[in-house]
């Protein structure tokens, strides 16, 4: 298979560099565009390149030493079209090479777009339009009173209007009034050069020149003027995005960004600007959109490309001091105070005193700076190479603790302030608790409390006066009464002697976490009672740190990034490149903090780095429309060639043989977002399994041992389960290799299941037969007692066999997809409410569709609800709630002067249906029901019998919610 892997990076980490070296065509880039599956394609000076990100594939006419220039690129209905300086051509996945299309055009073709269900492409010698079978110069330049072979440099598209440059002017087509207009720009500003490219901005073109820079016409206004210096007249290309933005691109002035509001420039790539390029000669750029990334192509120095900053964490700086680049090893921040300790000296930062100090090696003590803690109005200071000091930031001087002169030399990993108040300072020789001024409350050592020889990395107190120690040789728990510390044994296989054993509470869960470079384990206060966490070694291996924040996410620190943990440790973020991480070298425990404004603060080796906390997931989430395919694909240990890689992406289906197991299946999957590769980590699972397994950048998503029939395979990144693509895996049975050992076996099941089939809708056709008699004579039987009960005429009866064969059918219907006891109690509960709230039954057209909408279920579940639970219809079930308000209106003396009928119709009755459900369920007339609840005054007693006639053609048919259309 013909893919280059891209492996380059320029020198500033911001950009992706693409050359002829890692995967180029040509060296002079001229076009860039995105397809509709998100690949991008660079028009080069020898042939096409695709590039997903990771890698790119080569397109050409002949050797790599020459073939056409591509100078536009766009898509039809077949696929990508390149307009070249020899005509138009397609790229062949197959061969890699470019095949010829309307081969009667063999100009030079200067651009191209979508439009009107085909493409429109402007040329060395006018206009043509392309679709169907051939070519067809049917759009000619004689609309716009210019002579038809007059070239076309640049066309774009605006809905039905279209906006086409020439060398000399600027032509508007309406696709409304179908009519052209022509604007003389070379005449109205005296052009020396000629117009190149275009692009509109709502009311606004903007026009590119070969030498007079770049020029805005208004179309409201008609009027034209030049715009700002871009540091070269030489325009070589301008597009617009949809939020008013412009993007240039020149020869020798570099690529700038411009807003249309106010037509300044917000961005520049050139030589002298940050980032710095390497040329200026950008002959095109694109920018985009969903991805937030720019691209740049340049003149025989490829193309390159930036990656997204989605502004998720920021890196500290104040006013010039910046911590970009500075190995932060810990720091200590209260409120404008920030000091901040390196590996080689220290910073202080006062923001309310508008100051930044520096303190190297000498002034401090030592030169990496462990731990940092502020103690009654002092910040207490632990190097690796120079021992303990205390600085005083109101005289910015540097003292030793006089009374424990061990502190001196001593390496010290934690300090923690008790519950009562005092100073607890961890080091190599043991813990020494100092009071507010500096004195020597205690001192603890192997010798006097009991804890284990080695160095001391970490302390917690949990629980009141509990202090939990983790040290190089394990764990200890202070005991209160004996004044010591006692040894606590940890569960084999969780802890191995001579790894540093970090701990740290947590407020939310009220646990103690304890954590080596690959262990994380939990106790809930007690010393015999640990669980693992289980976490795939690719989080846990060689943990820097593990941390709560004030929402109870859990942050872990490793060589392979930076995560956050929900509070059950399941979903999780990984933080990038893009989001503003541009380090994976953490440090311990002192390089993580957060403050009262819940802003996560982290030290790392570029830099400090901050973040809110409360909407880190939506920033790393991101907009846009981003999926997940495989970069390469092997079956069976086969690779598979590009154009079948292109099958697996259009279609989302991978097909595998299956011999007695399913042939294997290797899959390097790959973000379609154009960051940096090494920044995903993407989980995977088969079906409805319950766990990911998690896979990095560079790894393979191995698949095997599946049976035949179809299976899901999903595959979702580490951003909070943010984008997830599922790819159908068909196995097929292998004939060529099986058929001679099965073919009996597979006739005869076959067969088997054919005779099977065969009789069971034989029985079950005979079953439905008898029951359907059974059925007829049933509800012949009932509705014949039902119309000399309630003297129904035939299309009433009708109506009724209806009625019971549909809930007959709903109960079949439903045997193999009933909800839950719970959901149907949670159903009646809603539409009761509803009802007796609402009183929507005063709606006569009242549908099943809309209750259910109303109270949040399906029309299929109120159906079902109907039929199985309440065995009764949608309409008998409304008709009891209008019928409960008829009789309560008929007591009251407003509607003394309404007939029955009128007062029928306001409960939502209609006059058709009312006089039989009141007998039905009420056993009596509405008139005798009133004489028999004594209403003497109230509703007139007129029209209260059913008319002997055959219902109205809209009168209301008793159904089961079915016949509403849903």
């Amino acid at each position: 298979m013909a893919l280059i892997a891209v492996v380059a990076v320029s020198a500033q980490t911001l950009f992706n560099s693409l050359t002829m070296e890692n995967g180029l065509s040509g060296k002079s880039v001229f076009s860039i565009y995105k397809d509709v599956h998100g690949f991008y394609w660079f028009g080069t000076s020898n042939g096409a390149t695709m590039y997903n990100g990771a890698s790119t594939r080569k397109f050409m006419t002949g050797d790599n030493s020459s073939g056409v220039i591509v100078y536009s690129i766009a898509e039809d209905a077949k696929g990508v079209v390149l307009g070249t300086s020899d005509g138009f051509y397609r790229p062949d996945f197959g061969t890699g090479s470019l095949k010829r299309v309307y081969g009667d055009i063999d100009m030079c073709v200067n651009s191209i777009i979508r439009y009107d269900n085909g493409l429109l492409a402007g040329t060395e010698k006018g206009l043509y339009r392309l679709g169907g079978k051939a070519s067809d110069k049917d759009f000619s330049l004689e609309l716009f009173g210019v002579d038809e072979d007059t070239e076309v440099n640049d066309i774009c598209a605006d809905g039905r209007d279209l906006y086409i440059v020439t060398p000399n002017d600027l032509l508007i087509y309406s696709g409304k009034t179908r009519r052209g207009k022509r604007i003389d720009i070379a005449r109205r500003c005296s052009l020396i050069g000629s117009l190149r490219c275009l692009a509109k901005s709502g009311r606004f073109i903007y026009l590119g020149t070969s030498s007079e820079g770049l020029l805005k016409y208004d179309i409201i206004a008609d009027s034209v003027y030049r715009l700002m210096d871009v540091g070269s007249n030489v325009i070589m290309s301008v597009e617009a995005d949809s939020n008013g933005n412009i993007y240039v691109g020149t020869d020798g002035g570099g690529a700038h960004v411009i807003s249309v509001y106010d037509d300044r420039i917000s961005k520049s790539y050139t030589t002298q600007t940050e980032p710095m390029m390497e040329d200026n000669s950008v002959y095109c750029f694109h920018h985009d959109s969903d991805n937030d990334v720019d691209f740049l192509g340049f003149y025989k120095i490829g193309v390159i490309h930036s990656y997204a900053d989605k502004g998720v964490f920021s890196t500290y700086s104040f006013k010039d001091f910046t911590t970009a680049g500075i190995k932060v090893r810990s720091f200590c921040i209260n409120g404008k105070e920030k000091v901040i300790g390196t590996r080689n000296g220290l910073y202080y930062v006062d923001e309310g005193r508008d100051m930044v100090k520096y303190f190297s090696k000498q002034e401090v003590g030592g030169s990496i700076i462990l731990f940092i803690c502020r103690y009654a109005g002092k910040y207490y200071i632990s190097t690796f190479d120079g021992g303990f000091s205390v600085f005083d930031p109101a005289t910015l001087t540097f003292s030793r603790v006089a009374e424990v002169p061990e502190l001196k030399h001593a390496q010290c990993n934690n300090i923690a302030i008790s519950p009562n108040g005092n100073l607890w300072v961890c080091t190599d020789v043991g813990i020494f608790v100092l009071d507010e001024n500096e004195h020597l409350v205690r001192s603890f050592t192997n010798a006097n409390a009991g804890f284990m020889d080695g160095y001391v990395t970490s302390l917690v107190f949990f629980g009141g006066e509990n202090v939990w120690v983790g040290s190089s040789m394990g764990l200890s728990v202070y005991d209160t009464g004996k004044k010591k510390f006692r040894h606590v044994d940890l569960p084999k296989g969780l802890y191995e002697k001579g790894r540093d054993l970090m701990l740290f509470s947590s407020q939310t869960s009220k646990s103690v976490f304890a954590y080596s470079s690959s262990m994380l384990i939990e106790s809930n206060g007690s010393e015999k009672e640990f669980s693992q966490i289980n976490l795939d070694n690719l989080f846990t291996n060689e943990m820097c740190f593990v941390r709560e924040d004030s929402a109870g996410n859990y942050w872990l620190a490793s060589d392979n990034g930076l995560f956050v943990f929900d509070k059950q440790w399941k979903d999780f973020i990984h933080f990038t490149y893009a989001d503003g991480v541009h380090s994976n070298l953490f440090y311990s425990n002192s390089s993580f903090f957060v403050d009262s404004q819940n802003y996560v603060w982290i030290g790392c080796s570029d830099g400090l780095i901050y973040a809110d906390t409360r909407d880190v997931q939506k920033k790393v989430v991101g907009t846009g429309t981003k999926h997940i395919i495989p970069n390469s694909v092997a079956v069976g240990g086969r690779l598979l060639e590009y154009d079948e890689l292109m099958d697996i992406i259009e279609t989302k289906r991978i097909e595998l043989s299956w011999a007695f197991g399913s042939e294997d299946l290797s899959i390097n999957p790959l973000m379609l977002d154009y960051s940096r590769v090494s920044d995903h980590i993407f989980e995977y699972k088969i079906d409805d399994e319950e766990e990911w397994h998690p896979v990095r950048y560079d790894d393979l998503m191995n698949i095997s041992g599946l049976w035949m029939g179809e299976h899901v395979l999903h595959i979702r990144t580490s951003e909070m389960n943010s984008v997830c693509t599922d790819y159908v895996i068909v196995v097929y049975p292998d004939i060529y290799m099986i058929l001679g050992i099965l073919a009996l076996i597979v006739i005869g099941y076959f067969l088997s299941v054919y005779i099977r089939k065969y009789m069971e809708i034989k029985m079950r056709r005979n079953y439905l037969e008898t029951e359907r008699k059974r059925i007829q004579r049933e509800l012949a039987e009932a509705l014949r007692a039902e119309a000399a009960k309630l003297k129904y005429d035939n299309e009433s009866l009708n109506s009724r066999i209806e009625l019971l064969t549909a809930e007959k059918e709903a109960k079949d219907k439903y045997k193999g997809s009933r909800l839950e006891q719970k959901d149907y109690e949670k159903i009646f509960y809603s539409l009761c409410r509803y009802l007796q709230h609402e009183k929507p039954y005063l709606n006569p057209d009242l549908k099943i569709s809309e209750v259910a909408k109303a109270i949040g279920s399906t029309s299929a579940n109120m159906s079902q609800f109907f039929t199985l639970y309440l065995n009764r219809s949608y309409h008998e079930f409304i008709n009891s709630y209008r019928l409960e308000e008829f009789k309560s209106r008929i007591q009251d003396p407003k509607y003394k002067n309404y007939t029955i009928t009128a007062v029928s119709e306001m409960c939502g009755f209609r006059k058709s249906s009312f006089f039989t459900t009141f007998k039905s369920q009420e056993g009596c007339t509405p008139s005798e029901y009133m004489e028999r609840i004594g209403i003497k005054a109230g509703v007139q007693n007129g029209a209260d019998e059913e008319p002997e006639k055959l219902p109205d053609a809209d009168a209301e048919k008793p159904d089961d919610g079915r016949n509403d259309g849903e």
